[in-house]
């Protein structure tokens, strides 16, 4: 359901059950849209009930700033453990988040170690914008608290030529290092290698979203 007919359907209605659960359906799609917009819808709602329909205010680490709305992720992917089926899945960007947040920053002990998110994303087709720097804007602005931020710089250090230009499904050692010729590079190439594979072991691309048709 689009913002806008949500709130038209807010505004009209006088039942206060139904005005919950819609707004309950802005408050978790609300990383598609500017806040903006649900500021003015929960002012109107405000205003027709008297009160809030929700009486626990979020917590700051609840709170979903401006600058926390998808950049650069397909909305919309081919689920690519399935592609054979032809599986479309709607993702959540709540959810890629909170993926992230759990199976990457643990593992992000190095500021290049994000090259390996952007791989991962890139090779599974999840990039509806690949530039390392539009990453990199969307991934300081999803955690702003994250010990190590990425940084375009670094996270272009093993981009080429090899790495970024193959498959991380691909990537071999003896490839790597005939093609960058730097001894000191290869700790972070196995680092690299790991964290990637390790991302693979923990995606399941239908718990990040459902299912939006079949062909």
């Amino acid at each position: 359901m689009r913002v806008e007919e949500a709130i038209r359907i807010i505004q009209q209605t006088t039942v206060t059950t139904l005005r919950d659960r819609l707004l309950l359906e802005l408050l978790q799609h609300q990383l598609d849209y500017p806040c903006h917009v649900l500021r003015r819808a929960l002012q109107q709602l405000n205003a027709m009930s008297g009160h809030k329909p929700y009486c626990k205010p979020p917590t700051q680490g609840e709170t979903v700033p401006d600058v926390l709305r998808n950049l650069i992720f397909k909305k919309v992917i081919l689920n690519p453990l399935d592609r054979g089926k032809k599986e479309l899945i709607e993702i959540s960007m709540t959810k890629l988040r909170e993926w992230i947040k759990s199976n990457f920053l643990s593992q992000c002990t190095k500021k290049y170690s994000w090259f390996a998110l952007w791989c991962f994303f890139k090779d599974n087709l999840m990039l509806e914008d690949t530039k390392v720097s539009s990453f990199c804007e969307q991934m300081r602005q999803w955690f702003p608290d994250a010990p190590l931020k990425p940084e375009e710089g670094e996270v272009n250090r093993y981009r080429e030529p090899y790495l970024g230009i193959t498959s991380y499904q691909v990537w071999q050692e003896g490839e790597f290092i005939r093609k960058h010729k730097q001894k000191q590079s290869i700790r972070g190439f196995r680092q690299l290698y790991r964290i990637c594979f390790e991302l693979s072991g923990t995606f399941v691309v239908k718990r990040l979203g459902e299912i939006k048709e079949q062909q």
